[in-house]
C-alpha cells in the first residue's frame, strides 16, 4: 500500500511451514513485478529509484514449526528401592519456554503414577518420581500414556509454537520393562549359634535361613568377617577361626543380606565366648 503517498508499505502474512531461524534477509531493491513507481514534480513524471538501503534484519526470525521430541533418556535397567528417585529426560529439538507444570504417566504394577516436571533446561524436560513403600513391580514399568500431560500452562518455542507433546512422533518410545521396583527387605536369620569354647573357637560354625536366593550373606563374628551364599533358603558359615577374639558374655554375631535393589536386613545375636 502507499499509492499517492511518500511511503510504501509491503506486507507478507507468515504461512505454515515458513522457517528462517538465522534471520530474514531483505533484498537490495524493490521488484516491480511488471508495475511501476513514479513521482511527479511540476508536471514531470519521473521513475522512482527502487534500490533499498542496507538494513540489518538478522534479528527477525520466522518459526512456524512445533518443537518435536528427539530423544528420551530413561533410568538404567535394574532394581530400585523405596526412596530412590527415577528420572526420565525428554529432549526436544529446540529451546523451550515452559510455564506451569506437566507430567508423564508411568505404569507401576498396574497403577498409573505421575512423574512430575522437576527441571527445565533449554531443550530438556526432566520428570521425576520418588519410589514409595509398596510400589513393587517385578515385571517392569511401562508408559501409561505416550504423551506429556499439561496440568496447567504451556510448553512453547521462541516463536510461540506449542510443543508437540507426543513422545513418539519422531522416535520410538524406549522400553521400561527392565526397570524393576523392590521395596521389600530380605529376611535373614541366625538359627544355629552355639556358645564358643576352647574346643570350637578355631573352627566355629553358625547357620541360618535367608530369602534372597543366590545373593551373599555377610557374616561378622566381632571383628572377623566372611561371606557365604544363600542357597535353597539357607546359609552356613563353614569353619571360622574366632580364637583370636576376646572372651565375652556378649560376643556379637551378625548376618546381613542385601538384595539387588539395595534393601538390607541384619539379624544380630549375642553368644557367650569363654575359652
Amino acid at each position: 500500500s502507499g499509492d499517492n503517498t511518500r511511503s510504501l508499505v509491503f506486507r507478507y502474512t507468515v504461512q505454515a511451514g515458513d522457517e528462517d531461524l538465522d534471520g530474514i534477509e531483505i533484498a537490495d531493491s524493490i521488484d516491480l513485478n511488471g508495475g511501476s513507481i513514479s513521482y511527479t514534480v511540476d508536471g514531470v513524471v519521473t521513475d522512482a529509484t527502487t534500490s533499498i538501503p542496507s538494513i540489518n534484519s538478522s534479528n527477525y526470525f520466522v518459526d512456524t514449526v512445533s518443537p518435536q521430541v528427539e530423544a528420551i533418556t530413561v533410568p538404567a535397567n535394574g532394581s530400585y528401592k523405596s526412596g530412590d528417585t527415577l528420572s526420565i529426560v525428554v529432549d526436544y529439538n529446540e529451546t523451550l519456554t515452559v510455564v506451569g507444570s506437566s507430567k508423564l504417566e508411568i505404569d507401576i504394577n498396574g497403577v498409573t503414577t505421575d512423574f512430575t516436571l522437576s527441571n527445565h533446561s533449554d531443550d530438556q524436560l526432566t520428570y521425576e518420581y520418588t519410589i514409595q513403600s509398596g510400589d513393587d513391580d517385578s515385571d517392569g514399568l511401562s508408559f501409561s500414556s505416550n504423551s506429556i500431560t499439561l496440568n496447567s500452562g504451556s510448553v512453547v518455542d521462541s516463536g510461540g509454537n506449542s510443543a508437540n507433546l507426543n513422545l513418539n512422533s519422531l522416535i520410538s518410545l524406549p522400553s521400561l520393562s527392565s526397570i524393576l521396583i523392590d521395596t521389600i527387605a530380605p529376611i535373614v536369620s541366625i538359627d544355629s549359634s552355639p556358645a564358643i569354647n576352647i574346643s570350637n573357637a578355631s573352627s566355629y560354625s553358625i547357620s541360618g535361613s535367608c530369602t534372597e536366593e543366590g545373593e551373599n550373606v555377610e557374616l561378622s563374628f566381632e571383628s572377623v568377617s566372611t561371606s557365604v551364599t544363600c542357597s535353597g533358603g539357607v546359609w552356613n558359615s563353614g569353619s571360622v577361626d574366632v580364637s583370636g577374639e576376646a572372651d565375652s558374655s556378649n560376643f556379637s554375631l551378625a548376618a546381613t543380606q542385601t538384595d539387588e535393589a539395595g534393601n538390607t536386613y541384619t539379624d544380630t545375636i549375642m553368644v557367650n565366648k569363654d575359652t
